[in-house]
């Protein structure tokens, strides 16, 4: 039985997260899924380790504030994810916090697969961390299709097969879905 865990730090990651974990069970109705996040995830059969809501820290002064905690946070998820011998990690977005994450657990299980499903759309806010991607990330999960051929440059592995936006204009404009892009 395949474990996936995912981390989900807000609303839009949630919602995202519980659409990929839905998408997992169709392919493999026996995986089991653990996740940080919140209702989404847990309305679709994540066993939530922690919810979302204590990692939501906006503002400069709140992160202060707050960041004893989220570093203790980081570092016990990381242990319970590499001591449960988890297959593979899904982050979701929330880069100010999932790229230390995959930075930490990277160092404790080098062979843990990592899958950063929408990371930050690096073409616009620092194609410079695309390197972070390329060291820590087995895989990239992108929201835009264009993104794959971005991603490629840059020699990471991306896909896309989909998006809940997309997939609910399709079913609204009567097109067929495409089922997966990926350039490698």
């Amino acid at each position: 039985m395949k474990k996936i865990f995912i981390v989900a730090g807000e609303l839009s990651g949630d919602k995202l997260g519980a659409w990929y974990a839905e998408r997992l069970r169709k392919e493999d109705s026996s995986c089991e899924i653990h996740a940080v996040g919140g209702p989404f995830l847990e309305q679709a059969g994540a066993i939530l380790y922690d919810r979302m809501e204590n990692l939501n820290v906006a503002g400069f002064i709140e992160v202060l504030k707050h960041i004893r905690f989220l570093c203790r946070f980081m570092r016990e998820l990381a242990r319970y994810i590499v001591n449960n011998n988890f297959d593979e990690v899904v982050v979701v977005d929330f880069p100010g916090f999932n790229l230390k994450l995959i930075k930490k657990l990277k160092k404790l299980n080098r062979s843990l697969k990592i899958i950063y499903l929408s990371p930050p759309q690096l073409w616009v806010w620092g194609p410079w961390r695309a390197r972070k991607i390329r060291k820590y990330c087995d895989e990239v999960i992108v929201i835009y299709p264009f993104e794959v051929a971005w991603y490629k440059k840059r020699k990471i592995n991306a896909q896309w097969f989909g998006y809940p936006f997309y997939e609910n204009l399709l079913l609204i404009l009567n097109v067929p879905k495409i089922k997966k892009i990926v350039l490698h």
